[in-house]
């Protein structure tokens, strides 16, 4: 029997990235396909049950949408069907989620597959487009390492931008220890950038590093340890930290001394 409007209501599910799972809608009716703002999804996205009767979209697709309500229109398979769409909405809310790892360190790159990407802010403040990339032709917004660097360790809450009010919510946990290399015969200063934090002193080993030994900058986000005192160290890696304001924690970065 063909359903009637009445035999197959619209209707709505939820999905969050803190505890996502897939999203199965029951139809009672044979299903062809599905689509998203007027457009195809494609089949790697979903499967049709055996019987044909109800429909799973697959949780790494729904992570990818946006937050807020999205219209999924459920094609059913009878030409002659009334209707012959089923429009199920699926509310999208959490957060996205990655790592970064200073000791092995990568970009980090978010999709977000139903929007136009257009910037990315942290606390509040807009990222220098130098630091990341959009390609929206795929969706997707790299945040480059160089700059993941530079952030102090913990969780680290992104915005990115989509079209000219709406975001979602990317939280990066940052860890690991920086490294730098220092050559006796080839002296150079070294400099440590902490964009997110300000500097208030450098310690080696558990002793504080005389001030005469390095210079932090106006503003305090980046610190430079002198080379003169890099060469009177013994070779070998020399582990220093870099004391940080707010409560932040200590940024460990192990410069090695050699010849």
């Amino acid at each position: 029997m063909i359903p009637t409007d009445e035999q197959v209501p619209d209707g709505s599910s939820d999905f969050s990235r803190e505890d996502a799972a897939d999203v199965t809608v029951g139809i009672g009716h044979a299903i062809d396909g599905l689509k998203l703002n007027d457009a195809s999804v494609s089949t790697d996205y979903y499967d049709i049950s055996d019987d044909e009767c109800s429909i799973t979209i697959d949780k790494d697709y729904l992570a990818t949408l946006s937050n807020g309500t999205k219209e999924f229109a459920i094609i059913l398979d009878d030409s002659e069907t009334t209707p012959t769409t089923v429009l199920w909405d699926v509310v999208i809310s959490g957060v996205h989620e990655d790592e970064f790892d200073r000791s092995d360190p990568d970009d980090v790159a978010m999709s977000v597959s139903d929007v136009e990407i257009t910037g990315l802010k942290y606390q509040d403040a807009a990222v220098d487009a130098s630091a990341y990339a959009i390609s929206n032709s795929n969706h997707t917004i790299t945040i480059k390492k160089e700059y993941l660097a530079t952030l102090s360790n913990g969780d680290k809450t992104f915005k990115v931008l989509e079209g000219t009010t709406a975001y979602d919510e990317l939280v990066i946990e940052v860890s690991g220890n920086g490294s730098a290399s220092f050559s006796k015969a080839d002296p150079a200063d070294i400099t440590i950038a902490v964009a997110d934090a300000e500097i208030t002193g450098l310690k080696i080993g558990g002793t504080n590093v005389n001030p005469d030994n390095y210079t932090i900058a106006e503003g305090a986000h980046s610190i430079t340890i002198d080379d003169e005192y890099l060469g009177g160290l013994a070779n070998g890696d020399k582990t220093f930290k870099v004391q940080l304001d707010d409560g932040e924690d200590e940024l460990t970065y192990v410069v090695t001394v050699g010849d």
